[in-house]
């Protein structure tokens, strides 16, 4: 008998998990002195080929090798569960052990050979407890002649890929000779195939004195197993056995039916158990029947036949060897999805919370049955019949319920959470979709009741531009790019926008200029707080690992506030442009798929600096801090916190208009986004009519995305703070600006010598005339001549020719109002019927009760003109 070669990491692997805790134990060979050891370790540890591997290495020199079979602990008590039952006998050849084994009425798992046995194991599945584990340990020391001690649960074995050693000192490789993983049994399979173990006088066993079967599944195994074995016994095309009725001295062969799946026996002549047992010569109980199954009188529990099926109201079933784990998810996550709190999101089931959706760890599964269920049962063995009895969820069927196929097809997807309602466009209508959880964008749950009213356009659009009066936009398009991200989240949220959505990156000048500001009214209007995410690099609770616990929540805006340093992070950008599901890794639960296209990204600085990619993904708003004595008009957030409503309805206006219109898009948007930047485009000219979307935006983005324009823009701000524009600088002068201020030179390391800082200056600027040609660079409102002129070197009293750069300011101190256009681009009367109320026909909520009324999800239909 031949086996590929199996390391004891992989033999191991049939029993454990490779972070499950293994017990192993060293001895000295018998006849030695010598010390017992313990050690404790996982698979993982064993195969890394260090520390538990070269530890257990050292003690094999003098020492055997042996590891827990079972999963607990080093003592009987702390077992609790039995990975497998297993069996040896060192006083037979090598042939004739195998002889036996390949007669065994089920096939090994495994096999390994040491120096003087073969040591055979017989794999396990499903619920094992104590009583019938044992009873297999003994019935297979009798059908084997082996060693009558292999009987406790915490039973040791020889670890192969280790060394069996003599007493003599010699040492012969403990190896795996038969290996096959995929056989498993239950432990009613192994009762159903292995005899009842002889009753000896005096023998101390754990099956009492009843006959010898401790369990009623040991009893009913036995029965079945004689069933089998009966001259009239025939196995009909199920799998089950037809016996002659001798019970009731029946004449057909078709008077008991056995079946070994569940290990019951029926009579078709209604014969009760006990008269059964007794025709087959066996006693009518267990010996510790009391015990086995538990007294369902003393606790009160509730019982129920198998044959009916019959799931108690409100109450869920465990899987166990009579009842599956497809049969025992159709219990439980119809319970669980109508608590409105558990949903799916991607391939994982996640649980609603105060800040979002988190993935839900067996642990919480556990705890989760237990309080939205109102019992929790598993069948088991009582009197012969297969009955209920309250049971408490393992850690090892939660996982694999968690991964069962109904979880996936009976919880609801999810897709978005969100405090505010979403607008979204069916066939010919839109639809506002309010409280509750709603199927429509791959599922979305509205957790607030807001209410927005049905708003006039011509109101809409001014009410919306004036949150924004009090800021210094540097540019009109600026301003054009904070109204469309007032926008941009509706229409993400709702899927209107079925290409990419950009990063909304706001900058500023200085501090407390009005970049957060800004976004807090945005969040405002969508009654939102955002999911802040910190800027780290690498290691755990690095940013990429922060996003993505960010994307699994499943809220609609992520923020990024206050960056400082350069942003390169590979996987945002590939979350911004994947329009498939991203992954995202959950620590210890493997990665987990996540639609992201509901979420709106945005980012803060004062001196933003990314890739050329990153910029290319991002919609550029910069905003100037408005000069000291400026009044400003009024309290736009406040006005939002108050009536955070009536400005979602402004935007849900703007939306209908464009609809209205036809979800036009600007031709040549100018974006790496086409569909978002052509459609926000269009809505901003139109319908805000302000300026055009991206007008002095790739000026921006070839900013941001240069380390070097981005220290000269930091220098043109410094130098304008401490008044020298105007002003023809040296290198050397650019060096002092730089040290005043606290701007690093990128590329130089601190504390270099001022020539080389100044040669360096020399190099940044040589580096910004190159992507800007020409002479004269212009950067955010500023301009930085480059002028040459000779000057006489102190040192060689030669003249040479120095470079001098004046900075000076492009934006007037009081910006030009924009001027506001007229659009004809609506259907003819279109705003004339908005403004006297025809524009929009509200349809009643319709919802669904369980009893036929109306009830759960609610949305507002609006006909289209």
């Amino acid at each position: 008998m031949t086996t590929p070669s199996v390391s004891a990491g992989g033999f191991l692997k049939l029993f454990f998990r490779d972070d499950e805790r293994i017990c192993f134990r060293t001895f000295p060979p018998k006849g030695v002195e010598g010390k017992a050891s313990k050690h404790y370790g996982t698979i993982r540890e064993l195969q890394n080929g260090r520390g538990l591997l070269e530890e257990l290495a050292a003690k094999n020199r003098k020492n055997g090798i042996y590891s827990v079979i079972n999963y607990g602990g080093d003592s009987d008590a702390e077992i609790v569960r039995y990975n497998a039952c297993f069996a040896e006998s060192d006083t037979h050849t090598f042939e004739e052990q195998h002889r036996k084994l390949d007669a065994c009425p089920l096939p090994t798992t495994a096999r390994a050979q040491t120096a003087r046995s073969v040591h055979a194991y017989w794999r396990l599945h499903g619920d094992v407890d104590r009583a019938n584990w044992i009873e297999v340990q003994n019935r297979l020391i009798a059908y084997l002649g082996g060693d009558t001690s292999i009987k406790n649960p915490s039973r040791v074995m020889r670890l192969p890929g280790f060394g069996h050693i003599a007493k003599e000192g010699t040492r012969t490789p403990v190896r795996v000779v038969q290996f096959d993983p995929e056989r498993t049994y239950t432990i009613v399979e192994m009762l159903a195939a292995f005899p009842a173990a002889p009753r000896q006088e005096n023998m101390k066993t754990d099956q009492g004195s009843n006959g010898g079967f401790a369990t009623w599944d040991a009893l009913r195994a036995e029965l079945g197993r004689r069933i089998i074995a009966h001259e009239t016994a025939r196995k009909n095309a199920k799998g089950n056995w037809d016996c002659r009725g001798i019970c009731h001295d029946g004449e057909g062969n078709t008077g008991l039916f056995y079946n070994p799946s569940t290990n019951q026996v029926n009579c078709n002549s209604k014969c009760d158990q006990p008269m059964i047992l007794r025709a087959f010569g066996l006693p009518v109980q267990p010996s510790n029947a009391d015990n086995s199954a538990g007294s369902d009188s003393d606790t009160g529990t509730p019982t129920d036949a198998i044959g009916t099926r019959r799931i108690p109201p409100g109450g869920i079933i465990l899987p166990s060897d009579y009842f599956d784990f497809c049969e025992s998810a159709k219990t439980i996550f119809p319970v669980l999805a109508k608590t409105g709190r558990f949903f799916m999101r991607g391939n994982s089931v996640v649980e609603l919370i105060e800040d979002g959706l988190r993935v839900l760890t067996p642990e919480a599964f556990v705890s989760r049955l237990d309080r939205f269920s109102d019992r929790v049962f598993g069948y088991v063995i009582h009197n012969g019949e297969l009955v209920l009895k309250d049971k408490r969820c393992t850690l090892d069927k939660a996982k694999a319920l968690l991964a069962t196929l109904e979880a996936v097809e009976m919880l609801p997807p999810i897709r978005l959470v969100t405090r505010s309602p979403v607008i979204i466009q069916e066939a010919d209508r839109t639809i506002v979709l309010r409280e509750g959880y709603h199927s429509q964008c791959g599922g979305i749950l509205v957790i607030t009741k807001v209410e927005p009213p049905l708003i006039n356009i011509r109101e809409a659009a001014p009410a919306l531009r004036a949150l924004l009066a009090d800021f210094l936009f540097m540019t009109p398009g600026d301003e054009s790019r904070a109204l469309a991200a007032m926008v941009t989240p509706a229409l993400v949220q709702g899927g209107w926008i079925k290409g990419f959505c950009p990063v909304d990156v706001g900058e500023a000048d200085h501090s407390q200029a009005g970049k957060g500001y800004r976004n807090k009214i945005t969040h405002g209007i969508y009654s939102e707080k955002p999911y802040q995410v910190t800027v780290k690099i690498g290691g755990v609770g690095s940013f990429d690992e922060s996003l993505g616990q960010a994307l699994l929540s499943g809220r609609p805006f992520i923020s990024l506030d206050n960056l400082r340093g350069r942003l390169d992070s590979q996987y945002l950008e590939s979350v911004i442009t994947w329009g498939e599901p991203v992954s995202v890794r959950v620590p210890h639960r493997g990665e987990v798929q996540v639609d992201a296209t509901a979420v709106t990204f945005q980012l803060t600085s004062n001196g933003v600096e990314t890739t050329r990619d990153t910029a290319n993904r991002s919609s550029i708003c910069r905003i100037r801090k408005q000069p000291e004595g400026y009044r400003f008009s009024g309290d736009a957030l406040g006005a939002v916190t108050k009536n955070p409503s009536y400005y979602l309805g402004c935007v849900f206006a703007v939306i209908r208009a464009w609809a209205e219109a036809g979800c036009p898009q600007i031709d040549n948007p100018q974006h790496d986004f086409r569909v978002w930047a052509g459609s926000l485009g269009w809505i901003v000219e139109n319908i805000f009519e302000t300026a055009p979307l991206m007008d002095g935006h790739q000026a921006a983005q070839v900013r941001v995305s240069s380390p070097a324009l981005v220290w000269l823009r930091r220098v043109c701000l410094a130098a304008e703070k401490d008044g020298r524009l105007d002003q023809q600088l040296s290198a050397s002068a650019v060096v002092d600006i730089c040290n005043e201020n606290d701007i690093d030179l990128p590329g130089l390391r601190p504390g270099t010598e001022e020539k080389q800082a100044r040669q360096h200056v020399g190099t940044l600027m040589k580096q910004c005339y190159r992507t800007l040609p020409g002479d004269r660079i212009e950067v955010d409102g500023f301009a930085v001549d480059r002028t040459e002129e000779e000057v006489l070197d102190v040192h060689t009293r030669n003249n040479r020719m120095q470079r001098r750069y004046k900075i000076c300011t492009l934006h007037p101190a009081h910006p030009a109002p924009i001027t506001p256009k007229k659009t004809d681009c609506f259907p003819e009367n279109y705003m004339s019927r908005v403004q006297q109320g025809a524009g929009c026909k509200s349809v009643e909520n319709t919802r669904q009760h369980e009893n036929g009324s109306t009830g759960v999800n609610s949305q507002e239909t609006e006909e289209r003109i």
